[in-house]
């Protein structure tokens, strides 16, 4: 309910996510290129500067920097009070969310460290206040926090975005394989 409510304009306190590197691609250079477009047309050139990002979450590192307390509670612990939760929606009639291997990411409590909603809060800060609040609740080594990324972050200029999805169109992700069910799809793919 909540993944067709979010793709209704409804507010959720979720974010649309996918599996795939290159469909997050896509979509971060397709929001820039079109910032960029409107930037041009209206000679605000506020958006030239400005830098697009692609986040990855990596919860691997933290669970080997986790074993050596020796205590599989610690890591169950930290999966089940993490605020945010992976929601893999059943998208059989929606071709679009299959071909773009989404999922959501879902805050399911408002916590003790964030006040706000997980759409209004970048997901990096949000994971990062968590982690510290861990770390503190739990008494861990406090140099967990600068050996564990559990974000890591790609920029590049917004100003290269049109360059990615000549690129990304090369290796097949591009607006008719993103939107296969919508016009849309058949509309971006002629813009490109």
């Amino acid at each position: 309910m909540t993944a067709f409510a979010r793709h209704q304009g409804v507010v959720t306190r979720t974010l649309d996510m996918t599996k795939d590197p290159l469909v997050a691609a896509y979509f971060a250079a397709s929001s820039a290129c079109e910032k960029l477009y409107y930037s041009l047309l209206t000679g605000d050139d506020g958006w030239k500067n400005k830098k697009l990002s692609i986040c990855k979450l990596d919860y691997k590192s933290l669970e080997m920097k986790l074993e050596k307390y020796k205590n599989e509670d610690l890591i169950l612990n930290f999966f089940e009070e993490l605020p945010i939760h992976y929601l893999n929606p059943t998208f059989e009639t929606n071709v679009n969310a299959i071909a773009q291997d989404a999922v959501l990411l879902f805050q399911h409590r408002q916590t003790p460290y964030n006040e706000k909603p997980v759409s209004e809060l970048p997901v990096d800060k949000l994971l990062s206040n968590y982690f510290e609040y861990f770390v503190e609740k739990y008494s861990l080594d406090k140099s967990l926090l600068q050996e564990v990324k559990l974000i890591t972050k790609s920029t590049i200029p917004v100003s290269e975005s049109p360059k990615m999805l000549v690129d990304l169109k090369e290796r097949g992700y591009h607006g008719s394989t993103m939107f296969p069910a919508t016009h849309k799809g058949a509309v971006e793919q002629s813009l490109v």
